[in-house]
């Protein structure tokens, strides 16, 4: 008797919470930047795949703003709406899965300049993500124009490809905040 009251508390409790979709209600802002260039060739098709499963699908809801950018010779936005329906999602990664890599050199530090304009102009609440995702042929994107930009980034890599999550405008903030802290407010 006791196991089936317990199986019943689970079944009307606890069961609907762990089955329960993402209910967020405050609006994210995803800045995508993908590499379209020749570096990307090999992990291109498995790297659209994981966004638009993982990121696309599963984290994307509708009131949500992304912007997609293909970093080739020159830096390019290719999408930027706030999220309405599912048609866009399928837009979204159509676009991705249709990338052609090309050109010796992708233009992340244009891209990422844009992404840092617009996260600076952007008002109201919510988040904002940068994903930058990359070839691994490549080599290093620490230093020159790109040094300050991926200060504060975490790298995930995959077999032909790397994902990095990008502190955009978070040195200054993180700064400021010391600042208030130390002189009490």
């Amino acid at each position: 008797m006791k196991k089936t009251v317990m199986g019943m508390v689970f079944l009307i409790f606890l069961f609907p919470a762990l089955t329960a979709e993402d209910r967020r209600t405050t609006a994210i802002t995803i800045y995508l930047i993908f590499d379209g260039s020749e570096g990307i060739k090999n992990g291109k098709n498995n790297a659209a795949a994981w966004l638009n499963e993982h990121i696309i699908d599963n984290i994307l809801q509708e009131g949500d703003n992304l912007t997609v950018w293909i970093a080739a010779e020159k830096s390019k936005v290719v999408f930027s709406e706030s999220l309405s329906g599912n048609a866009q999602k399928e837009t979204v990664k159509e676009l991705l899965r249709s990338v052609t890599p090309g050109g010796g050199s992708a233009d992340y530090a244009g891209a990422l300049r844009e992404a840092l304009d617009r996260e600076k102009s952007k008002s109201g609440p919510g988040l904002s993500y940068t994903l930058l995702v990359t070839g691994t042929t490549g080599g290093s994107l620490r230093g020159s124009a790109l040094g300050e930009f991926l200060r504060y980034s975490k790298v995930q890599d995959f077999s032909g490809w790397r994902l990095q999550v990008v502190g955009l405008d978070l040195g200054p903030r993180v700064e400021k905040a010391v600042s208030g802290y130390m002189s009490g407010g």
